[in-house]
């Protein structure tokens, strides 16, 4: 990621796949030693960073039911919940992280909100979210699922994200100025060639 002085609003990316032991009692450690990288990650941010994390969690994190106040997760998506999606939930809320893929109903839900399926059962799971810090959500457009760009048994996630950028204005240079900047070491004599044919 590079960055400028004097920038406001850089975005800051940050892309995870978690190990499949993050769903058994026995991957306790790895799980814990998964989620204390993504910390050190996340600490690398500065002030007015734009936070974008995206993740294969490996975990069903669920939907927001009712009238449950809850900032992470959002009214749309696949309902089904697992002890690993509850605790991906409990860390995202403690860091201010919204799932976007859960906020924004699909135009075309032809397998719901899934975003694997499981090769034996052919059930549809959401184990793909985008998130984005509390603070810059409201920069969010839409949320949805995509085509993969490679070979794949998960679909794409796809965020729209408004951004704004001011740039500097250039200053004015007159033709004298532009032709002192230019490299004249270039320029060659141009010898017409005679062609009696």
């Amino acid at each position: 990621m590079s960055r400028k002085k004097n920038c406001r609003g850089v975005c800051f990316l940050s892309c995870s796949f978690a190990p499949m032991a993050v769903q058994q009692d026995a991957g306790e450690a790895l799980r814990d030693a998964y989620y204390a990288d993504l910390d050190k990650g996340l600490d690398a941010r500065q002030k007015g960073d734009i936070v974008i994390f995206s993740t294969d969690c490996n975990c069903s994190v669920g939907v927001r039911a009712g009238d449950e106040r809850d900032q992470v997760r959002g009214r749309h998506g696949e309902p089904h919940r697992n002890a690993a999606g509850d605790f991906f939930h409990v860390w995202a809320g403690q860091r201010k992280l919204r799932a976007a893929s859960t906020h924004f109903a699909r135009t075309k839900p032809r397998h719901g909100c899934g975003t694997w399926r499981h090769p034996r059962t052919k059930k549809h799971y959401q184990n793909d979210h985008i998130c984005v810090q509390d603070g810059h959500f409201s920069r969010v457009i839409k949320c949805k699922c995509a085509t993969p760009l490679c070979h794949t048994d998960h679909l794409s996630v796809k965020l729209t994200l408004r951004v704004q950028n001011k740039l500097g204005k250039r200053a004015q240079t007159t033709d004298a100025e532009k032709m002192r900047t230019l490299d004249h070491s270039l320029i060659r004599p141009f010898t017409p060639h005679f062609d009696p044919s």
